[in-house]
């Protein structure tokens, strides 16, 4: 199939950024992924499922078409950059 993964990061404004990268998908769980709390997101047009998660300046969304089990795995993979 056609299922894509993809990592936004940005430490711009939250709400703009995670409204592009979720196609404005409501949040209305949360899952904790590597002791973090990550906000679910999913919509259906477009098909859209993402992980959100807000540290310091620094907003990380993981989204996709990909079913959740492999956005979790994405984003249990992902280790925050150091400055």
């Amino acid at each position: 199939g056609n299922e894509y993964v993809s990592l936004w990061q940005s430490d711009g404004p939250v709400d703009p950024v995670v409204s592009a990268a979720t196609n404005n998908a409501p949040c209305e769980s949360a899952e904790t992924i590597n002791g973090a709390s990550w906000q679910k997101c999913e919509i259906d047009q477009p098909l859209t499922r993402a992980y959100v998660k807000t540290e310091g300046d620094v907003t990380y969304v993981v989204s996709g078409t990909a079913q959740w089990d492999e956005l979790l795995r994405f984003a249990e993979s992902l280790v925050p950059a150091k400055p």
